[in-house]
């Protein structure tokens, strides 16, 4: 889930907002290592597009 507020419960992440940092997605392996979790495909797909960037396939 995205938070663009910052706002809710539980662990979260710092996202940079500038998507020439992301080189064309987010890098799911920091990701995984800052959240100590996991991240899917699905839930990759729905950050990179509340971030508005290209999806990774």
């Amino acid at each position: 889930m995205f938070d663009s507020t910052g706002r809710m419960d539980g662990r979260g992440a710092y996202i940079c907002a500038d998507a020439d940092h992301w080189g064309g997605g987010i890098d799911r392996g920091r990701l995984n290592n800052a959240l100590k979790a996991t991240i899917d495909d699905s839930t990759l797909r729905s950050l990179n597009e509340a971030m508005d960037l290209p999806n990774k396939e």
